[in-house]
């Protein structure tokens, strides 16, 4: 806080004090960006509209979500595991997992595969207090083919809120013929807004 003697005697001197408040307030921001790089002058971290840490070789570690809430890296996996029953005629759980939201954006990369003169289908779904919600579209495989169903061109919106707790389920079932239909889980994992 400026005394009164600390103000402009003159009315064209206020100008030449706001240009002397603007560079010591650009002078005290660059410093604050030069005290969070390293010794060897890589960054570690920056300060904006959001955060993040850097490795010595400037990747993003660490941030927060810039569109919405929560972590933007690390991108977090969700665990799953197989269901040990399978009714292949209705939706049946294949895979499973519960987790606890710090991401606003999930994706999954699964195949489906019928055998001969069978179709199935596989589908991702979201189980929030027993309210199923279905997440992205169904994905079909005809007779004695395995077909891929990624969301990562896609990703997909939750819903939830930061901290909440929701499972995940991806669902086989069969729609035709007398085959057993599997599912094949590759990866589901929870990141930033895209």
């Amino acid at each position: 806080m400026r005394r009164q003697d600390q103000f402009p005697g003159q009315l064209n001197d206020v100008g030449r004090t706001l240009a002397a408040v603007r560079r010591e307030m650009t002078e005290r921001a660059a410093n604050l960006v030069r005290g969070l790089r390293r010794s060897d002058d890589t960054t570690a971290a920056t300060l904006g509209s959001t955060w993040s840490w850097y490795d010595r070789s400037g990747n993003e570690i660490v941030s927060e979500d810039p569109d919405t809430f929560g972590l933007g890296r690390p991108w977090l996996p969700i665990p799953m595991s197989p269901a040990l029953t399978f009714t292949a005629a209705s939706w049946t759980t294949m895979y499973r997992g519960t987790w606890q939201v710090q991401n606003p954006i999930i994706f999954a990369e699964y195949s489906v595969a019928a055998p001969a003169t069978t179709v199935a289908q596989a589908r991702l779904v979201l189980d929030v207090g027993g309210t199923i919600t279905q997440l992205g579209s169904t994905t079909t495989a005809t007779a004695g083919t395995e077909v891929s169903a990624s969301f990562t061109v896609d990703p997909i919106a939750h819903g939830l809120a930061h901290g909440d707790a929701g499972s995940l389920y991806i669902q086989v079932q069969r729609t035709s013929g007398a085959g057993t239909c599997t599912v094949s889980n590759w990866g589901l994992w929870s990141r930033s807004s895209p």
